[in-house]
């Protein structure tokens, strides 16, 4: 059990953790810098008739919006944030009743415990994996 949970399940629970926190920054720094693109642009464009230059900056503008909007479509960026937050909590979930010996380790020495440890949460891992497999396939179908 305790192995297990510092050779796999930390490591796991790490990765999940760091993918989510990544993911999360970068889905809501281009969904900001979408908001104030699309916000920018009927304000701007609003002096264009005396700045002939200015339907460029909207152009542009409305350009790197579109980009963006595709980009944050086809990475799935709040899916695996919010994918990958819930494996990080299920696996801590798992930890904490396992150390406990609560949930389904209840009335189970720790000996006893250590392979439901394993096998739930490698049943939560690969959950997961199907899970981003299935939407980097449904990105495929997309393209």
């Amino acid at each position: 059990g305790d192995q297990y949970i510092r050779e796999r399940l930390d490591p796991q629970i790490k990765y999940h953790d760091n993918k989510s926190q990544q993911s999360k920054k970068l889905y809501y720094r281009l969904s900001i810098l979408n908001i104030f693109l699309l916000g920018a642009i009927p304000v701007v464009s609003l002096t264009a008739d005396g700045f002939p230059s200015v339907k460029y900056i909207v152009a542009v503008a409305s350009a790197v919006a579109s980009i963006q909007t595709a980009i944050l479509t086809f990475m799935k960026l709040k899916e695996n944030w919010l994918s990958s937050r819930a494996t990080c909590e299920d696996l801590i979930s798992e930890r904490e009743q396992y150390r406990c010996l609560a949930g389904p380790y209840k009335g189970l020495t720790p000996k006893e415990a250590a392979p439901i440890l394993t096998e739930r949460c490698e049943a939560i891992m690969s959950k997961e994996r199907s899970s981003w497999s299935a939407r980097m396939k449904q990105n495929d179908t997309q393209k």
